[in-house]
């Protein structure tokens, strides 16, 4: 096919390309949509310049309901749209070509296996294990004339994530790779993953990867101050290092002690442990494992997303954490396994990454635990993981910021947001999603606050979970907000007495609609509800002890007494 006129504007063909995937999550990079393309085109024997139209490629983009489809087993609907003149063929060959893949499982699958081959080859390997795992069944496609957008890239400036005109239509740059790369961006400008050119090749540590994992003050990624690959090497660089530089992890280095009360590693200043795909720090499998693996003593430490920390000690003997931090601005996206606490935070923190239980069943656990939060975290973009319990036990995030007499003071004190934390087995419960047990005296009203957003659960017995034994302890807070959350709720045999709801309250004393914090709430998602999008009675129960008189006034407001 040749450009065409229609009046007096260019037009060239738009195919749409039609799926059915298991698993929108991967479909949503545009790393992985021009990738996908790519292999597509391969495939199809079409033009090699033939565009791929990223921003018109859909598929739902709400983690949450993405999250409940997939627990009822239904697919999601994607869309792939390219772009070009298609050399000489028709319209209907372009049809039927197409079509013919899509309704070919094993040239799907062959489309498929050469898009994981190109993400890997850019170094962006967890979007190819992503990838990977997504079921793809093919629909139908369809074609139709369109205007062309440009003649040159400069036809492409206010469109900033399509900047490079591909066969007169606006797309991403590309490659995009890890670490990023010049691709066909101009030339003093790098490919990001957004599909955008820029002079920076990095803003942080993991728009790096492999041999140079740092970004450094330059924005471009450099390699770490010292490479290790075995215990000894690491104990000598953390003592080498100064404040502000950079260790590498590289291979498996597992960390022994002569006392299970010191810790595997002690972390006292401001380090960074970056690792490539393989990078594993681990304890022993045996009694003979630290009790706290990891201590970070310092501020500004930083764990980068190509580690993996593995706590594997068994017959735990007290309480056991992976990773114990006693600083500010601590940042991790590393991959945690553990036996009975993930991390225990003291400070102020930024966690992503995941999170996977692998101590024995039956055991209580926390994936995070908080004690003392100083300043505004994060909780974001986090998996996590737990055996199928006779009896969930699992908390993910548990705070208690009661002080015995014995340690510092601690407190709550400033804005904690919860973030796209996603359970990757919804089939199976988590005791509860969120739980403030104690401390609520040791929360700073006029700092604090609670959000969660986009996080996607199945629990046993509520999911956000305040215990506060005391009169209005939601005045302690400037404000919660709950948007797009989807809680399955395990426990639910009759809605009457077993549900718990999304949003949990326990206390005593008086409840004044006055004294309860600003409230926000839209998009949750729970069984049984007819009207996710609004703050419905269902949703959010408070338990007041010998209240009778608040249940109408906590009615108005959208809460229920059980």
């Amino acid at each position: 096919m040749t450009l065409v006129r229609a009046g007096d504007e260019p037009t060239g063909l738009q195919l749409t390309l039609n799926f059915e995937v298991d698993d929108c999550a991967a479909f949503q990079e545009t790393a992985v949509l021009e990738a996908y393309c790519e292999a597509f085109v391969e495939e199809a024997d079409f033009p090699k310049d033939t565009a791929c139209l990223t921003d018109q490629s859909e598929c739902p983009a709400n983690e949450a309901s993405r999250r409940r489809r997939l627990l009822s087993g239904a697919n999601e609907d994607a869309t792939i749209v390219l772009a070009g003149t298609f050399g000489d063929l028709t319209d209907d060959q372009v049809l039927s070509t197409a079509n013919g893949i899509l309704s070919n499982s094993t040239r799907l699958e062959t489309v498929q296996s050469k898009a994981v081959g190109l993400l890997n080859a850019r170094g962006t390997s967890d979007l190819a294990n992503l990838l990977q795992g997504t079921g793809v069944t093919g629909g139908v496609s369809s074609v139709q004339d369109v205007t062309v957008q440009c003649t040159s890239s400069a036809g492409c400036t206010e469109t900033p994530t399509r900047p490079i005109c591909q066969s007169n239509f606006c797309v991403a740059c590309s490659p995009i790779a890890l670490p990023a790369e010049r691709g066909n961006c101009p030339s003093d400008q790098f490919c990001r993953s957004d599909g955008s050119c820029s002079g920076a090749q990095c803003e942080t540590d993991d728009d790096c990867w492999g041999v140079t994992p740092i970004c450094d003050e330059n924005q471009e990624c450099t390699s770490a101050d010292f490479e290790v690959s075995n215990e000894a090497d690491l104990k000598s660089a953390l003592d080498e290092a100064d404040p502000g530089q950079s260790i590498q992890v590289v291979g498996e280095i597992t960390l022994t002690t002569g006392d299970v009360d010191t810790p595997g590693l002690t972390i006292g200043k401001a380090i960074s442990i970056v690792g490539k795909r393989d990078s594993v720090l681990q304890s022993p499998a045996d009694d003979t494992a630290a009790i706290i693996f990891i201590s970070v003593e310092a501020d500004d430490v930083s764990f980068s997303k190509g580690l993996r920390i593995r706590h594997l000690k068994v017959d735990p003997s007290s309480i056991v954490s992976a990773i114990e931090v006693n600083g500010n601005n601590f940042v991790s996206a590393a991959n945690v396994e553990f036996v009975e606490f993930g991390y225990s935070l003291r400070g102020s923190f930024a966690i992503s990454g995941s999170t996977e239980y692998v101590g024995a069943l039956e055991n209580r656990h926390r994936h995070i635990a908080i004690y003392s939060m100083t300043a505004s975290s994060s909780i974001q973009d986090v998996r996590f993981s737990f055996p199928n319990e006779t009896t969930p036990l699992s908390n993910v995030i548990f705070v208690n910021t009661e002080t015995p007499g014995s340690v510092p003071a601690r407190t709550f004190d400033g804005g904690l947001t919860v973030r796209n934390v996603i359970q990757d087995d919804l089939s199976i419960a988590c005791r509860q999603f969120f739980n403030y047990e104690a401390g609520f005296e040791n929360i700073v009203p006029a700092n604090s606050s609670l959000s969660f957003d986009g996080n996607a659960w199945n629990d046993l017995n509520g999911g956000i979970f305040l215990i506060f034994p005391t009169d209005n302890p939601l005045q302690r807070f400037q404000f919660v907000s709950l948007t797009n959350n989807f809680q399955g709720n395990a426990a639910i045999v009759d809605t009457d007495t077993d549900y718990k709801g999304i949003f949990y309250v326990t206390a005593s004393g008086d409840y004044e609609v006055g004294d309860v914090t600003s409230f926000s709430s839209s998009g949750n998602e729970s069984p049984g509800q007819t009207d996710p999008s609004s703050l419905r009675a269902e949703y959010f129960w408070v338990n007041v002890e010998d209240q009778e008189e608040n249940t109408l006034a906590f009615d108005d407001r959208g809460f229920q007494r059980p």
